[in-house]
């Protein structure tokens, strides 16, 4: 009985605890799936991380390789400071090389003119009168230079301030007026081998540094500026052509006729011979010298001996068997002291008591 009426209370408390299982179940279920939501949003496998915004580079510029102040030589100012003379104006281009300048003095507005006179821009080669390029070069300077409002600054060599005419050797500075170098104070010697328009003088003594220029030479014949585009190349940059190597042969030695019986001397292999194999005749002549009696030679007959007082043709010499005896005609003189020989102390003749000798 007791235990029946326990029934009812157990199922009820059984059934609340259910409910309140079920409950506490359905939390932790959902309590577990936002928890793995939660950390699933940071996993890549399931959700790609989003990239971040690149900030934008700004290209730093490149400075510019050409510096105007670079490469300028500091010369004697001809105006400005305590010159007298304030501007030069450019009133004529006579060449690349050649500027007719009138100095100015005053204020600009109130110019007041000067002498004009020929300068030659120092340190640079550029074409001359009817040589191809020359035209170009007189345009791009008056360009740049003549006008109203130009004016330019005068620098002169002090070391070597003229050239062989009287000129004064100059450099020009001038207000660029186009471009990237406009308002700049450009050097007019240097802007000409810059575009092409000169080569480097590198014979002509000058104060002026000009390595810098010759970088701006090599520049403008890379990049084929001025008369490098038109294919126009200054003599003085022109290479010069070895000249062609020539062999030459020595002429062969022909030597001369030799007459019959005559002697070759300084032949190959003859003896004495000691200089070069050059064949050279020379003949030896023999000349033989007879001595006669003159006592004899006065009773001799014509034919008896030759016109010169020797022997006929054809006979023995003298002294040898067969020839004629010792003081006949043609024959060798008698001995000193013998018979028809020279007495004593004659010329020739023994001495006188000497022994041996025979008297008269």
């Amino acid at each position: 009985m007791t235990d029946m009426h326990r029934l009812p209370r157990l199922y009820t408390w059984n059934r609340k605890n259910l409910k309140t299982l079920r409950l506490a179940l359905q939390a932790a279920v959902g309590g577990g799936v936002v928890a793995a939501l939660s950390l699933t949003q940071g996993c890549n496998l399931v959700h790609p991380p989003v990239p971040e915004p690149t900030p934008t580079i700004v290209p730093t510029p490149a400075p510019d390789i050409f510096d105007p102040a670079d490469g300028v030589t500091t010369l004697s100012p001809l105006n400005g400071g305590t010159n007298q003379t304030v501007k030069f104006r450019v009133i004529n281009v006579l060449s690349g090389e050649l500027l007719q300048l009138q100095s100015l003095t005053g204020s600009p507005g109130k110019w007041q003119v000067g002498t004009a006179d020929v300068y030659r821009l120092a340190g640079i080669i550029t074409p001359e009168p009817g040589q191809p390029g020359f035209a170009e070069t007189v345009a791009l300077i008056a360009r740049w230079t003549l006008g109203e409002g130009k004016e330019v600054d005068v620098e002169q060599d002090p070391r070597f301030p003229q050239d062989l005419n009287g000129r004064r050797m100059v450099q020009v500075f001038y207000m660029g007026t186009e471009g990237k170098l406009k308002d700049k104070r450009l050097l007019l010697n240097r802007m000409l081998v810059r575009l092409g328009y000169a080569v480097v003088d590198i014979n002509a003594p000058t104060t002026i540094d000009v390595r810098a220029w010759l970088n701006d030479e090599e520049y403008a014949r890379k990049k084929r500026l001025g008369l490098n585009a038109l294919g126009i190349t200054l003599a003085q940059r022109i290479p010069l052509t070895p000249p062609a190597t020539v062999l030459r042969t020595a002429p062969e030695r022909i030597p001369p006729p030799r007459r019959p019986g005559a002697r070759a001397i300084g032949t190959p292999g003859a003896p004495g011979a000691s200089g070069p194999a050059t064949r050279t005749s020379t003949t030896t002549t023999t000349s033989t010298t007879t001595t006669t009696n003159v006592g004899a030679l006065k009773g001799a007959s014509p034919g008896a001996s030759s016109s010169s007082g020797g022997p006929p043709p054809g006979a023995p010499p003298p002294g040898a068997p067969g020839g004629p005896p010792p003081g006949s005609p043609g024959g060798p003189p008698p001995a000193p002291g013998a018979r028809g020989g020279p007495p004593a102390g004659a010329p020739g003749g023994p001495r006188p008591g000497a022994s041996g000798s025979s008297q008269p």
